[in-house]
């Protein structure tokens, strides 16, 4: 009985991290690094980016000698989320900027209540 609950209590744990996972054809793409172009909705400038998924985030750091917005100019990385784990086509993949809730702590990592700051796309290539 004991060895059919940790089997049990095993498989879970393993499907949990596959469906949590960024899936590209089926296979999940966490922790791979990629090359790839991101720009902001509705706007024509394109940044080179390199990218790590991981889960339901895009941990993008910008390439060097390029213009950068203002606000990015002294931190050549952020952390964006994939608007759905599963990336159906790698030359368009949605992406959100979210901000925490003004009364948010460090131990607030649930997403569902953050605010979007904006919408981004990342051409990828995977």
């Amino acid at each position: 009985m004991r060895q059919r609950t940790v089997f049990i209590l095993i498989i879970i744990v393993c499907c949990s991290q596959f469906l949590m996972a960024a899936i590209y054809k089926g296979k999940n793409i966490d922790g791979k690094n990629f090359s790839g172009q991101l720009w902001l909705k509705n706007e024509t400038q394109r940044y080179n980016v390199s990218v790590v998924f991981i889960k339901k985030e895009a941990r993008v750091v910008f390439a060097p000698n390029q213009a950068l917005p203002y606000r990015f100019s002294q931190n050549m990385h952020f952390t964006l989320h994939l608007k759905n784990e599963r990336i159906e086509d790698p030359e368009q993949v949605p992406l959100l900027e979210l901000i925490p809730p003004e009364n948010s702590t460090e131990a607030d990592k649930d997403t569902t209540n953050w605010k979007i700051a904006a919408y981004w796309f990342m051409n990828v290539i995977l």
